[in-house]
């Protein structure tokens, strides 16, 4: 599967061959899932959906503050 993560210093894509829900995949990338929003094939999913090799996941750090 290919991931991007959005909203670091720089932007990381990357590809990996993973194949579980997307909470595992927050666990494996070290990913807090209360700070971010996953989108698989671009629509946005909760950690307990599933993620195969063929999909690909855009996770989008969110911004917190005032």
């Amino acid at each position: 599967m290919k991931y991007i993560i959005n909203g670091t210093k720089n932007d990381t894509k990357k590809s990996i061959k993973f194949k579980g829900t997307a909470k595992e995949l927050l666990e494996k990338l070290g990913l807090n899932e209360q700070i971010v929003i996953i989108k698989r094939n671009g629509e946005i999913i909760t950690e307990l959906d599933k993620i195969s090799d063929k999909d690909t996941v855009e996770i989008q750090k969110v911004i917190l503050g005032g």
